[in-house]
């Protein structure tokens, strides 16, 4: 509901609360969170990404209103020194350093949240 509520008050300049529908981007992220709630490897996929935005190597979602037959999209990088940055990246350890039991726990639990 945070995201939705930012993206619409920001694209429409007015404040509202409540919407009926989902924005892009949280319909973006509700589906990649699905995709990876579907198997540990999923979950690991997910991790690689994180790796790739740190690193600038990421590669982006479609861009809406493209016209062309094939989907254009722009490679997505995040500056680990900002403060999104400094947590992705403690997000990113932490997984690194849970064992293979604890993460499959971790996969129970995320699958059952999503």
């Amino acid at each position: 509901d945070r995201i939705d509520d930012a993206f619409y008050n920001l694209s429409n300049g007015t404040r509202h609360n409540h919407h009926t529908t989902r924005s892009p981007p949280s319909i973006a992220l509700l589906s990649r969170l699905q995709t990876a709630s579907s198997s540990i490897d999923d979950l690991m996929n997910l991790l690689d990404e994180w790796h790739a935005l740190l690193d600038g190597s990421h590669i982006g979602y479609p861009i809406s209103g493209s016209s062309s037959a094939v989907a254009v999209t722009k490679t997505v990088g995040v500056d680990g020194e900002s403060t999104f940055g400094v947590h992705l990246r403690k997000l990113c350890l932490g997984m690194e350093e849970i064992p293979f039991e604890a993460m499959s726990r971790l996969w129970m639990a995320f699958k059952s949240e999503v």
